[in-house]
């Protein structure tokens, strides 16, 4: 899981780093009068890394907090 949701965080911050360093004619596409591709993809980024480490936390307390308790409980039985 972890490197699933990591591999898509990736993948967004290379597109905004691409239209950061080559991709000037697709970064100054016009999306809503003057907010341009860059900003939408800024906010999108920004958006995407808190919902992912959301998503990530909400997870792993519902799928490996609850094996690490029972690994505890069953080290202290031996």
């Amino acid at each position: 899981m972890s490197f699933s949701l990591s591999a898509i965080l990736l993948i967004v911050y290379a597109f905004y780093g691409f239209l950061l360093s080559a991709g000037k004619d697709l970064a100054q596409l016009s999306i809503l009068g003057e907010v341009n591709l860059v900003i939408v993809m800024s906010l999108f980024s920004i958006f995407m890394g808190v919902f992912i480490s959301g998503y990530y936390s909400w997870w792993s307390k519902r799928a490996i907090d609850p094996e690490i308790k029972r690994i505890r409980e069953e080290k202290k039985h031996d």
